[in-house]
């Protein structure tokens, strides 16, 4: 009788941890699931950070473009120019 008790009591702590360790897994595969979207957001923003830091001169020669004024455009475009090969 004291056999029969302890196997069922060995079972059910057996049931218990492997519940506890199937839980712990799917929290550590939630959690680096986390990590995997915090890394992509991280890397995402780094390349924004990259872009140049003169974008306002290339807005202004794209709307100038737009709206015909052809001439700003080319002495935008030319201040553009002597602007990033004096910075070689």
């Amino acid at each position: 009788m004291q056999l029969v008790s302890d196997s069922v009591k060995a079972k059910q702590a057996y049931n218990t941890i492997l519940t506890q360790k199937q839980a712990l897994a799917k929290q550590l595969q939630q959690l680096n699931t986390s990590i995997e979207s915090s890394k992509a957001r991280i890397a995402h923003s780094e390349e924004q950070v990259q872009l140049p830091l003169h974008w306002p001169l290339y807005f202004l020669i794209y709307l100038e473009i737009m709206l015909n004024k052809f001439a700003a455009a080319a002495i935008a475009y030319c201040f553009v120019k002597q602007y990033f090969e004096s910075c070689r």
